[in-house]
């Protein structure tokens, strides 16, 4: 026969097995933890890249407002039918070239946009992956025989946005190279490896 003590105890151990955690318990509490981990970070990249794409639109503007002053105040763009990247020299020497082109000058383009506007912004010095190489952001862009709407044009912006962004300025285009629509249903020009390439139809300044 037990005592009363002994009943005593072996229930207070009894009762103290009933509320511990199994190991399935255990491993339950951890996968769900890691689930709601997993949503927050991709929640929280989520935030990260629409505030740098917005970031980087801001910008876009900015300059399309600059170069529209310029076009007005001197009858063409800075460097005429010369591409450039969209920011200062020492930006671009620091971080590689734009748009993975050659020859951009953005010395000249610098002291030009300079008149109209007087601190250029830079972008982040981000590289977006895009097929073999890195998208660096802004560049102004001439080629006469891109074609809009199925008419000859030659100026355009062309920047980029991470995690697959739609492009949300006035006149993104889209279709395919050489032939762009103005039609905008898709909201990007081209993407690959989550980045997105936009671009901007300028006016022409004749």
């Amino acid at each position: 026969m037990l005592g009363d003590g002994e009943v005593g105890r072996m229930f207070l151990i009894k009762s103290r097995a009933d509320k511990a955690f199994t190991i399935v318990e255990l491993l339950i509490v951890i996968v769900v933890i890691g689930v709601l981990a997993a949503i927050t970070i991709v929640a929280f990249n989520g935030i990260q890249n629409r505030a740098k794409n917005t970031s980087i639109e801001n910008m876009v503007s900015q300059y399309r407002r600059a170069l529209a002053t310029y076009v007005a105040e001197n009858g063409d763009y800075p460097t005429g039918t010369t591409s450039a990247c969209l920011g200062t020299q020492s930006f671009y020497t620091a971080n590689g070239n734009c748009l993975n082109v050659s020859g951009a000058i953005t010395s000249t383009f610098e002291t030009e946009i300079r008149k109209v506007l007087a601190n250029p912004p830079n972008p982040e010095p981000i590289c977006y992956s895009m097929y073999s190489g890195c998208r660096r952001n802004m560049t102004y862009h001439y080629n006469n025989s891109w074609q809009v709407d199925g008419s000859p044009h030659g100026y355009y912006l062309i920047y980029f946005l991470g995690g697959n962004g739609a492009c949300t300025l006035k006149d993104n285009l889209e279709g395919s190279y050489g032939n762009f629509s103005s039609t905008t249903s898709r909201g990007y020009m081209e993407r690959h490896s989550g980045t997105t390439m936009c671009i901007v139809q300028l006016p022409n300044p004749a």
